[in-house]
């Protein structure tokens, strides 16, 4: 058997990081290490931003108060299954939700809604284990049924999440009061890590009926908050949940979360006092408030990639000169030092932490190269090397996408820039509606999650999740082979095979690491969770139960 380890106490796991650790930082997907190698560190002002996220003391939490969080961006529903849940998505709706797994302070992941997860010797059985007496907020029971019934909906239900597991998952069934099994079609050790992700939070069970509409709008789980009221792009309420199983949580009375698209809002919003607290991944906010008297800055600044992908499907990236003429035109030291304004660091790998590649191979600018490279596909296709490039419809995205433009064209490009909201943005994404996309993404703790972004299986139109929709042997044949092994010291060779492979393909064009940031006034406190693992990703947030208002 396949152990994992029991799940320890919040509280204790944080005591136990700040014991090992003089300085601790929210990046590297969850190790211990600074994580600033992923290309330039930038400036000396990235170095001292990133050293800001130094535990803060351990006081006494105060219960009570009302906390209003200003959020970048609307998510269009609240099934985790059925709906287009992103990072501001999955902050939010983890006040609600609860994962049955989630990752640690080392990058591990850890039983939490669960009380153990265990594998055969081959990976391809998982039995899960769940502790008695877990109601949600409805007053229905968490059984072992429940969590059955949770797992094939993902695998096998309306889900996007079906593309990538309904072939891999067999059917969950229950085997005892606690206890399911999960048998899989192939060896898959990395399961834990879809447990710790958005398809391991448990809902309740009117989510999981057509007939309830899947309660899209109305969201149900085991969390420290229960759901009080969604008004679409504009505010998502929560109140404290009596009856949560972490005895002396929530603090908080009650969250209220805004949408404000803009960053210039944001920050006025929290410095009138509208807000006590924003999430943002504006360079600008970051660089602002670091330092600045009576404000808390927690940042994740080497998680998440901003990077623009290429639809390999059709032209031109169906052509390969294509793709390697923007990667070479594309300057990301001008990128980074205009759009991260010195506080972001470069990217040319996907990975973080530990499992970041000492070589990816990716090229650097070279505009001489570019504009060979433009010729030599028009002298293939017979035709000007013309696209378009489209993001999200706020001020960071256009300016990024301009400044793309401009380096592009002048490599001999014709570059036409496109602005959608996010709910068409993601479906064309999904659908392979684009030709070239400025996006966020990968990054995950741990790298079997990006397995669906990156293998063929997933290249499937009308829903791919492998929005470039390359299909590489080399890189299929490493991702399954990591599924086979175990521990992570033989799981890494296999990734950084895929890494190597997808930056000779050019899918990708690499651009910095997004600059995540909280900042809060100083009243919020409990914030340790969030320094401590990332939230720089697509990934549950454990914390918001620690988190308190001091009078």
């Amino acid at each position: 058997m396949s152990p994992t380890p029991n799940r320890a106490g919040r509280r204790g796991r944080l005591l136990a990081a700040a014991a090992a650790l003089a300085v601790v930082t929210a990046a590297c997907g969850g190790s211990s290490d600074s994580g600033g190698d992923d290309g330039d560190d930038g400036t000396d002002e990235a170095a001292e931003i990133r050293d800001t996220n130094e535990l803060e003391p351990d006081d006494e939490p105060q219960d009570g108060g009302s906390l209003k969080v200003a959020v970048t961006s609307e998510t269009d529903g609240w099934n985790p299954g059925v709906n287009q849940i992103a990072d501001a998505g999955n902050l939010v709706a983890s006040t609600v939700f609860e994962p049955l797994m989630a990752f640690d302070a080392d990058g591990v992941a850890q039983p939490y809604l669960a009380t153990e997860v265990t594998a055969n010797d081959d990976f391809t059985e998982w039995t899960i284990t769940i502790p008695e007496g877990i109601k949600f907020h409805d007053g229905a029971d968490l059984t072992s049924q429940l969590v059955a019934d949770n797992i094939n909906f993902y695998a096998h239900g309306p889900t996007l999440s079906k593309v990538a597991l309904d072939k891999l998952v067999g059917t969950a069934t229950v085997t005892g009061p606690t206890t399911v099994v999960v048998p899989m079609n192939t060896s898959w050790s990395g399961f834990t890590a879809t447990l710790a992700g958005p398809s391991g939070y448990m809902m309740g069970p009117s989510m999981l009926l057509e007939e309830n509409g899947y309660e899209v709008d109305s969201p149900v789980g085991t969390g420290p908050f229960k759901f009080e009221s969604w008004i679409p792009d504009q505010t998502f309420s929560v109140s404290a949940y009596d009856g949560y199983r972490i005895e002396g949580e929530p603090h908080l009375d009650e969250i209220e979360f805004s949408v404000i698209l803009d960053p210039g809002s944001r920050e006025s919003a929290l410095e009138s006092g509208d807000v006590q607290m924003i999430f943002t991944n504006s360079a600008s906010s970051l660089k602002t408030f670091s330092g600045k008297d009576g404000y808390t800055v927690v940042s994740d600044l080497d998680s998440e990639k901003t990077f623009v992908q290429l639809n390999t499907s059709k032209p031109p990236f169906d052509n390969i000169t294509a793709r390697e003429a923007v990667a070479r035109a594309t300057d990301r030291e001008s990128v980074m030092e205009v759009i991260g304004q010195g506080v972001v660091t470069t990217s040319d790998d996907p990975l973080v932490g530990s499992w970041k590649v000492d070589d990816p191979g990716y090229v650097t600018f070279d505009l001489e190269a570019a504009k060979a490279l433009v010729a030599q596909y028009e002298e293939e296709s017979g035709g000007p090397l013309s696209f378009t490039l489209s993001g999200l419809n706020n001020v960071e995205d256009l300016t990024l996408m301009n400044l793309l433009a401009e380096q592009w064209t002048a490599a001999g490009m014709e570059v036409e820039v496109s602005q959608v909201e996010q709910t068409k943005y993601i479906t064309e994404a999904v659908g392979g509606n684009f030709q070239a996309q400025s996006f966020r993404g990968f990054a995950y703790v741990d790298p079997d999650s990006d397995y669906v972004f990156w293998h063929s299986s997933t290249a499937t139109p009308p829903i791919s999740i492998n929005f470039t929709q390359l299909k590489d042997q080399e890189i299929d044949s490493a991702l399954d082979g990591a599924r086979t092994v175990g521990s992570p010291e033989e799981r890494k060779p296999y990734y950084e095979r895929v890494v190597r492979q997808l930056n000779s393909q050019f899918n990708h064009i690499w651009l910095y690491n997004t600059p995540y940031t909280l900042i809060a006034n100083e009243q919020v406190r409990g914030l340790n969770g969030a320094r401590t693992v990332p939230f720089g990703n697509f990934l549950p947030k454990t914390w918001w139960g620690e988190v308190w208002l001091e009078s």
